[in-house]
């Protein structure tokens, strides 16, 4: 039996109807029907429709920058997965949110584009833009492993694992500075609390 589609009035998903903007509700609506009608999970076609809402509505302000926009949404079966709005690239899927968010950031790092989280059921949805006052691409992250917090780099995937947040940022904050690198702190579910600039190539 197909999923009825929804809508504003009377099968309204609480995370749309939570939405700011009636504009941006009827986008959302019509963008999460759009991927019921081509065979996504309804939790799934709820994350995309509200993701791509953003989306749009962020191009139509001249706002998000030329080229296609990635994501990170959750699916049907729990795993996250990170793909492009343009469906030009194969969809990546991870166990973990963080993993997810690592790597999506990457990706829209490398396109100069933005980055769209929605994670359907708890209503948390943000978007992260690498434009010209992003951190450098070998900058240091803080962030959640499981119940450990771990220091990355994109090209160092693990390098330190702390029982606590605190050692963690204690440690990054003095390899950024010994490295010259940003230091980026995240948050408990993964988008950035904080970029530390640090001096590079100072005369």
């Amino acid at each position: 039996m197909a999923t009825p589609h929804w809508n504003l009035d009377d099968n309204c998903p609480p995370a749309i109807a939570a939405l700011d903007e009636a504009d941006l509700r009827e986008r959302a609506v019509r963008c999460a029907n759009d991927a019921l009608d081509a065979g996504r999970h309804p939790i799934r076609a709820l994350s995309e429709g509200i993701a791509r809402a953003f989306a749009a509505a962020d191009r139509a302000a001249q706002v998000s920058a030329e080229g296609a926009a990635w994501f990170v949404c959750t699916d049907h079966d729990g795993t996250f997965v990170v793909s492009r709005e343009d469906g030009a690239v194969d969809e990546l899927r991870f166990d973990a949110y963080e993993d997810a968010l690592f790597r999506g950031s990457e990706l829209a790092r490398e396109d100069d584009t933005a980055l769209y989280v929605t994670l359907e059921g708890n209503g948390v949805l943000g978007k992260w833009e690498f434009f010209d006052d992003r951190p450098g691409d070998n900058a240091i992250h803080v962030m959640p492993s499981g119940d450990k917090w771990v220091l990355r780099t994109v090209t160092e995937p693990d390098i330190g694992s702390f029982a606590t947040k605190r050692e963690a940022v204690r440690t990054a904050r003095e390899r950024a500075r010994e490295r010259e690198l940003d230091l980026v702190t995240h948050y408990k579910e993964g988008r950035v609390q904080r970029v530390t600039h640090h001096a590079r190539d100072a005369a």
